[in-house]
């Protein structure tokens, strides 16, 4: 499948972040999580390195508190297709915020709601419960359920994922003007490649797309894994997994590195899975930003990061021995 740009929609296409692609692809990482048997003992599921930031024992409470925050959670996890009620596109102003998207969902007309609804339990593998399709007002309802586990949830940790997020979105933006669209979304995600001059290919289908006039986001989130795509109501979005979420959002100790580098620079050093400009780093880790640079030169002066000019700004990244010693860390 391929996204072809009009001239206009080419305009106005950017990277945004959206709290309800963040909520939703948590919540399905979290069913995910709960799953993995040698995630699902209380003493493991706890500790949130493990599920990209979800506490596992505060989602279970909350998904077993209610019927419909079961069901609803058990299908955007086991299926191919979100219901398009929550795969909403970000308008092409940039940044929404979750009351916005909430409200959206809420307006949902109640048959339309149900008609996508049972098209993503179809493409579901495995079986789906459906008795709360009956449910009054249920876009209100699902709507509800997401401001809730946002607020149980997310909304705590919410400052330092959008940290990450904007991390990610200042270094692809950047790579716009050195390398155009072809650079910027460079490894974003598998099978995910620009076309020049207006095309973006999103799936290894190739013998389908779709004109796409109004505009396009992309729309990183924490999340290691998964990635989907939102069909209006106005534009389409790609949303993905920001590189370097899982040490970003739970950061590692790296307790070996930390010894073998001192524990100001291993922390550094991992903090790089996405390269960072020493501002970033310093807004990050809550170190110094003199601080930061001093760690940043040592570690240059080994051999494990480089910099490189992107724009008006320096950014850092790991170097392939760094990312050796990085990767040893397991």
């Amino acid at each position: 499948m391929r996204f072809v740009l009009t001239p206009g929609a080419l305009a106005r296409t950017r990277f945004v972040v959206s709290p309800l692609a963040e909520l939703v692809g948590a919540l399905a990482s979290g069913v995910t999580a709960l799953e993995e048997p040698r995630r699902a003992r209380p003493e493991v599921s706890s500790d949130p390195s493990r599920t990209e930031g979800l506490d596992l024992v505060a989602f279970h409470r909350w998904r077993t508190a209610d019927a419909l925050n079961s069901a609803f959670t058990d299908l955007i996890a086991h299926t191919k297709w979100f219901p398009d009620l929550v795969g909403l596109a970000p308008p092409a102003t940039g940044d929404v915020r979750l009351v916005d998207e909430l409200a959206q969902i809420a307006a949902w007309n109640p048959q339309a709601a149900v008609s996508t609804i049972e098209d993503s339990i179809n493409a579901a593998w495995t079986p789906q419960q459906t008795a709360w399709l009956a449910a009054p007002d249920l876009p209100g309802r699902i709507a509800a359920v997401l401001g809730s586990a946002w607020d149980q949830l997310i909304s705590a940790d919410w400052p330092r994922r959008q940290r990450i997020l904007r991390r990610e979105i200042a270094f692809r933006t950047a790579l716009i003007g050195t390398t155009g669209w072809a650079g910027a979304v460079d490894g974003i995600a598998r099978d995910v490649a620009w076309e020049d001059p207006d095309a973006l290919l999103v799936s290894r289908r190739t013998d389908r797309s779709l004109t796409v006039s109004s505009h396009l986001c992309f729309v990183p989130t924490t999340q290691v894994r998964g990635r989907w795509t939102c069909d209006g109501p106005v534009g389409v979005a790609l949303v993905y997994g920001a590189r370097g979420s899982r040490a970003a959002v739970s950061p590692r100790t790296g307790k070996a590195l930390g010894r073998l580098l001192g524990t100001g620079r291993a922390a550094v050093l991992l903090s790089l899975d996405l390269p960072a400009t020493p501002s970033q780093l310093h807004a990050e880790l809550g170190y110094a930003l003199g601080t930061v640079g001093g760690h940043l030169s040592v570690l240059e002066g080994a051999g494990l990061v480089h910099r490189a000019r992107t724009g008006r700004e320096v950014h850092y990244r790991r170097t392939e021995l760094g990312e050796k010693l990085v990767g040893d860390q397991g």
